[in-house]
Parts: structure tokens; sequence; C-alpha cells
């Protein structure tokens, strides 16, 4: 319990220290920039959810404090502040909480609040996905332990295939574990191509009409993120240089499909 408690207290401070950040970070920026509409619904709606959470951690708190509950009563709590927050029929998730590897404890806890749930994996080619990752500067801080502990002194090639390696083994595992009606794995490339079979799969998925309008799926953007490693000569040299390692790595991907098409076909 006192770890609990511990936790707790942790998560309010860092809630509001991210929410002080939010505040503060583009105060000095001109009048225009404030006047945006999208950066303006972007921005509230990110300090209203802090707002919201840090009142939820604090509710929390106490009650573990001055209650003995347990952890059913734990579900029904977040689960009451999950479904007030949202207010939707459905909700997308992007925070990867279902990879068991990364946060044990997980693994009997998020099927429990989210239920009923959709895990959609997205697979890029991974020569794309390091090109992204290298000029955005992704990887470079380690102080996420949940992800990079044991990393901190990889270079930045096998701190990726460090996580890959991981990634790509919780995926595996999802697969294997869940049924097909509750894990669905597409090809970015695919998507954000319009593929009319990636699509369809997706309908089915998520027991959409084949009368659904998908437009609303702006790809145009996306698209341009297909084979960026090869317009940048700083990349190519870094692959080349670990052309075996990177080998292994794309070869992850095909056993990623192929274990996915096996148990399809189950």
């Amino acid at each position: 319990i006192y770890n609990i408690i511990y936790d707790c207290l942790f998560n309010i401070f860092k809630e509001i220290k991210f929410l002080l950040g939010k505040y503060t970070k583009n105060i000095f920026k001109s009048k225009d920039f404030h006047e945006k509409r999208e950066y303006k619904k972007r921005y509230n709606d990110s300090i209203f959810f802090n707002f919201s959470l840090i009142g939820a951690l604090i509710k929390y708190y106490y009650k573990i404090n001055y209650n003995n509950i347990n952890i059913d009563c734990e579900i029904l709590l977040w689960n009451d502040w999950l479904k007030n927050k949202n207010n939707k029929i459905n909700q997308v998730y992007c925070n990867p909480i279902y990879y068991d590897n990364f946060e044990i404890t997980h693994k009997n806890l998020w099927p429990k609040l989210f239920t009923p749930y959709k895990i959609i994996l997205v697979h890029r080619d991974p020569l794309d996905q390091f090109c992204d990752i290298y000029l955005k500067g992704g990887m470079s801080d380690t102080s996420v332990k949940r992800f990079f502990g044991g990393t901190e002194d990889l270079n930045l090639v096998e701190r990726f295939t460090y996580i890959v390696n991981k990634v790509h083994q919780a995926r595996i595992d999802l697969i294997k574990f869940y049924d097909k009606d509750e894990v669905l794995l597409i090809s970015f490339e695919d998507f954000v191509s319009g593929d009319v079979k990636c699509f369809n799969e997706l309908k089915g998925f998520l027991n959409l009409s084949q009368n659904d309008n998908l437009n609303q799926f702006y790809t145009g953007e996306s698209k341009k993120n297909i084979g960026i490693w090869k317009s940048n000569e700083e990349v190519k040299n870094i692959i080349k240089s670990n052309e075996s390692v990177f080998d292994e790595i794309i070869a992850m991907r095909k056993e990623l499909v192929s274990t996915y098409r096996n148990k399809r076909s189950y």
C-alpha cells in the first residue's frame, strides 16, 4: 500500500509539473501564435485533461490513504473517470500500455480498464522508422526507464535495435495471446496509401458499416513519410554501415506479419 501511495504522490507531482510547463512554455510567443484556433484547441484540451487528471489523482490518493480500498474499487474509480472524461462511444489511445514486457503490472490491469477493447498494431518500414527517429533526435533521452532502462551506454543504432526487439516480442506475444477479433495488424504504408483491402479489414475489425465514409482519414501528409530514408545521405550511410543489423530488423517485420497471418488462418 505504501508503494501505491508513493506512486500516487509522484504522479500528482509529475502532472502538476507538466501542467505548469504547458502553461509557461508558450507564454512569451507572439499574439498570432496564441490566436490560432487549431493550436488553441490542442492547448486547451491538454490543459483541461491534466487538471482533470490531477483532481482524480488527489481523490485517488485520499481513498487509498484513508480508506482500505481493493483493486476492484480502484478499477471502478478509474473506469468512472475515463467515462466521464471522454464521453464518447469510442476512444483511441495511442500509448502502448498493452506492451506487457515494458510494464508487467499492466498485463491484468488494462483489459479491465478499457473493456471492450480493440488493439490495432501498425507496422512500418524500419528504415523509415529509424530515419524519422534520427532526424527528430529521438531516443537521445534515456531518462524514461520503462523504455530505455539498460540502454544508457548504447549508441543510437544499438538503442534503436534494443527497443525494436522489445516491441517486436511484445507484439508477437499480443498476437499469440489475444483472439482474432481483439487484435488487428496493418501496414502503415498500406493504410496511408488508401489500400482498399486494408480499409476493408479495418472496417470489419471495428464493426463499421461498409457505407461508412473513411474520407475523414487525412493521409496526404503521411504519404510523404514513405521511403524517407532514401533521400537522406547521412541516414543512408548509417544504414549501410550497419547493414547486417538492419537486415535483422527487416526480418523481424516479416516474422511479425507471418505470425499474424498464421494466427488468422486458424
